[in-house]
């Protein structure tokens, strides 16, 4: 089953969606669901449902025994206690029905409830229900409006103030940061990690965003750059740290230069480790940086559209969402919002 199919399916059981994230209720529960695969013999789609409590060992059983036959049950577990993450693997249309009724009334018949505080603002008292946190579930619907509202302003602050000069700093300044832990891990234990590795573009991304780099496809650049220049800096003081442990002398750079090329060919692949475990970091960053400021403006959009009234007793309807606090950050402009998802066509 393609993205389109299996789209056509969840439309037709009164979901909201933008890509592959799709939001509902059914049967008087929210949740959010995601495309992760489809192919010629099955789809793999992942289910997540909030509860205000811990998501009992009880629950997990009796979902296994649920679809048990009709489908291939991938993963299932309470990752943040409270949040219920199903992976589950269907062969069809009519499969991906009856699995997803399955599930859900599993979840009905748990005799768990709803979260009962705002996970925006931890206050009580929801009246609506959003994609929010760790899911779609119960919040306040000004909280929701309002952080859209400020994500949104944030990303037009960064389009027409953001500096390239600024974020080139950050950037400097948070791949240094990322190499640290790597130079301790080397020096101490005399381990080279892949993941301690991948921190340096991590870091100097995260340093681009804090001094408020503009999130163009230079930024990319930039944090690139930047990461493959700090490797060698790196492995010089891995090696003159090294040498201060062992022989309480500190390596110059031209030291380092003459012990480089005394070390020949193992020299050159300790550096090519670090530059291919980098590489991995790099990879991970280059998606969210690529996306930029546009997947930022469409997240905080989507999550406004996915806004519907709690009513009393946990029912929803696709009433008009509230209008935000007028004291607060402004209005979303749902002109420039996406036009994927529109409120008021849930159920």
């Amino acid at each position: 089953m393609d993205l389109a199919r299996f789209t056509g399916v969840m439309e037709a059981r009164g979901c909201t969606h933008q890509d592959k994230t799709f939001c509902g209720t059914y049967q008087g529960w929210p949740f959010s669901a995601g495309y992760a695969r489809g192919g010629a013999r099955n789809t793999v789609f992942t289910l997540r449902v909030v509860f205000g409590q811990r998501a009992t060992a009880e629950l997990f059983r009796q979902m296994r025994g649920a679809v048990k036959g009709l489908a291939g049950l991938t993963r299932l577990s309470g990752n943040n206690a409270n949040v219920l993450l199903v992976s589950v693997s269907v062969k069809d249309d009519a499969s991906l029905e009856r699995v997803f009724d399955t599930l859900v009334q599993a979840v009905a018949r748990s005799g768990l409830s709803l979260p009962q505080n705002c996970p925006i603002c931890k206050a009580p008292g929801c009246d609506s229900v959003a994609l929010a946190d760790s899911g779609y579930q119960p919040v306040h619907a000004a909280c929701v409006l309002n952080k859209s509202a400020a994500q949104q302003q944030k990303v037009r602050k960064n389009e027409a103030g953001g500096s390239y000069g600024l974020g080139f700093l950050g950037a400097v300044l948070g791949g240094i940061v990322g190499c640290v832990p790597t130079i301790l891990s080397v020096v101490l234990a005399g381990v080279i990690s892949a993941w301690l590795c991948a921190l340096i573009p991590l870091g100097a991304y995260g340093g681009y965003r804090l001094l408020r780099g503009k999130l163009t496809r230079v930024a990319a650049v930039i944090v690139i750059v930047i990461s493959v220049v700090l490797v060698p800096i790196m492995h010089y003081f891995t090696v003159a740290f090294t040498l201060l442990k062992e022989i309480e002398v500190f390596a110059t750079p031209g030291d380092y230069i003459q012990l480089f090329q005394l070390a020949g060919t193992d020299g050159w692949m300790e550096l090519g480790q670090f530059l291919l475990f980098t590489g991995i970091g790099v990879v991970l960053v280059l998606g969210i940086i690529l996306r930029g400021n546009q997947h930022i403006w469409n997240e905080a959009a989507f999550a406004a559209a996915t806004l519907r009234p709690l009513q009393a007793g946990g029912a929803y309807s696709p009433l008009p969402q509230p209008a935000p606090a007028q004291d607060t950050a402004p209005a979303i402009n749902m002109q420039d919002a996406p036009a994927a998802a529109v409120p008021g066509e849930l159920e």
